[in-house]
């Protein structure tokens, strides 16, 4: 018993400093809404993050990959074209979010 509880120990403490926090994206993303409107930037963005409401095009111009949702919560990927690659631009829903 005392061999299995040292093992296990031994493997959290290895798997625990080898996992590696999530950092937030490099760059911004940028939602367009309308036009005479002037476009939201968001910052090196991290997590979930609703775009403004009526939001019609979004553009990535972070250092990796976003991902696109059809609702302000970032419960349903925008399938099949759900990935957004950094400098590249798509059209969104009036309601969506992204998470970096």
């Amino acid at each position: 018993m005392r061999r299995f509880a040292t093992l296990a120990i031994v493997t959290a403490a290895a798997w625990a400093s080898s996992v590696v926090p999530a950092s937030a994206a490099t760059g911004e993303v940028v939602a367009f809404v309308a036009d005479l409107l002037p476009v939201t930037r968001f910052e090196n963005p991290s997590g979930c993050t609703a775009l403004p409401a009526g939001s019609h095009v979004i553009f990535n111009e972070t250092d990796g990959p976003i991902t696109v949702y059809g609702d302000p919560l970032c419960f349903v990927p925008l399938e099949p074209l759900a990935t957004l690659e950094p400098g590249r631009s798509m059209h969104v829903t009036m309601a969506g979010s992204f998470r970096a």
